[in-house]
């Protein structure tokens, strides 16, 4: 009878199932395993619903990763290096190592909705059950670094995609993980330009300005207009900034006034990059500029030039914007050009600090 507690994700595995997935984030995620039996499973075509499973954070170090370098445009192999003082996790883009373009599609409705991955406040009584977590400290500050359960939950965080499996690897969705485990997590670009997630203590950073999760509304300067009144909400498994609809079709008529811009069939807007300025001012970026300025209740300021969204395909350019579904303006990993981000989950809501990035210091430099 056991065949029939057997899920299984036919012959071409989980490439298929998660192929439209690569299309919906550009952040890759958290480097994870699955062990079953003491053996690290690699891609699996069936699970055992009433086995147990072990997934773990793999916070190795291993040797090489592709990294993706948006700031100068190239990809480049760069070493990972262990730290005895800050415990990282490698992060690259999803697109580029399964060998896609990169996309804009809208944020995945599975991003915008998943339960706790903890199962303390939602999931059925059973759900509950089915789960253990493994704790562990970094650099003596808890986090959970593993989940361990049967094969039944295991097959649900597959479907829903908090783990997927991409370019041979497991990984945790980074907006899941970060969202709905307590703890402390730095994300910034470090020489040469590479985005890490770093945990582990970040006491000396608690004084960065901050905003809580509830209080992410702002005033946006965005093609000479200053909006006010703005919902703001920051998405780490997205590398693309999304707009309302109106000021995205706003948008739209304005680009091709001054520029030969098209929107491809990805849905993004793509022209010469020749065509494209890079005011490092809002004030002397005018109507037409690719700069945008953010500005919430306590005057914390994200100011986002050009370079920061773009992405450079020999003599073309293509914004990393799209329009998003609820009026929203949702950012992604892209401020992190211009604002190193530290998140605290140790309360209620999110509290977010920022501070200058190593990128934005680039950018402002002669």
């Amino acid at each position: 009878m056991k065949a029939f507690s057997t899920v299984t994700y036919g012959a071409q595995g989980l490439a298929a199932l998660f192929a439209h997935h690569q299309f919906v984030t550009v952040t890759q995620g958290l480097y994870a395993q699955i062990i079953h039996e003491g053996k690290v499973l690699s891609e699996i075509s069936a699970i055992d619903q009433v086995e147990h499973y072990t997934v773990k954070l793999d916070l190795s170090c291993n040797s090489e990763s592709m990294w993706s370098n948006l700031l100068n445009w190239y990809f480049k192999d760069a070493l990972d290096h262990c730290s005895q003082y800050v415990a990282y996790l490698r992060h690259i883009a999803a697109e580029f190592s399964c060998g896609k373009k990169p996309s804009l599609q809208k944020e995945s409705v599975d991003v915008l909705s998943i339960p706790l991955l903890n199962l303390k406040s939602s999931g059925s009584k059973d759900e509950r059950d089915m789960v253990q977590l493994i704790p562990g400290t970094i650099e003596g500050k808890p986090y959970t670094t593993g989940w361990i359960m049967k094969g039944k939950l295991l097959d649900k965080w597959i479907q829903n995609k908090w783990i997927f499996y991409c370019d041979n690897r497991w990984f945790i969705s980074d907006q899941t993980y970060i969202s709905e485990n307590k703890g402390t997590y730095l994300i910034e670009w470090t020489e040469p330009g590479l985005y890490h997630i770093y945990l582990g203590n970040h006491d000396a950073k608690l004084g960065w300005p901050h905003l809580p999760k509830g209080d992410l509304t702002a005033t946006v300067l965005f093609f000479g207009d200053s909006i006010k009144g703005q919902q703001i909400r920051i998405n780490v498994d997205v590398h693309a900034i999304s707009i309302p609809n109106s000021y995205y079709e706003s948008m739209k008529k304005k680009l091709p006034e001054n520029n030969s811009w098209k929107i491809d069939g990805y849905g993004q807007f793509t022209g010469p990059c020749t065509d494209i300025s890079f005011p490092k001012s809002m004030l002397r970026g005018g109507k037409t500029s690719l700069a945008f300025k953010i500005k919430f209740s306590n005057n914390e300021t994200i100011e986002l030039s050009a370079m920061h969204y773009i992405y450079k395909e020999k003599d073309m350019c293509s914004l990393l914007i799209d329009k998003s579904d609820d009026e929203t303006w949702v950012l992604g990993t892209a401020i992190v050009n211009a604002k190193s981000i530290l998140i605290e989950n140790t309360g209620e809501d999110l509290i977010y600090r920022f501070a200058e990035s190593y990128n934005a210091l680039r950018v402002a430099s002669p």
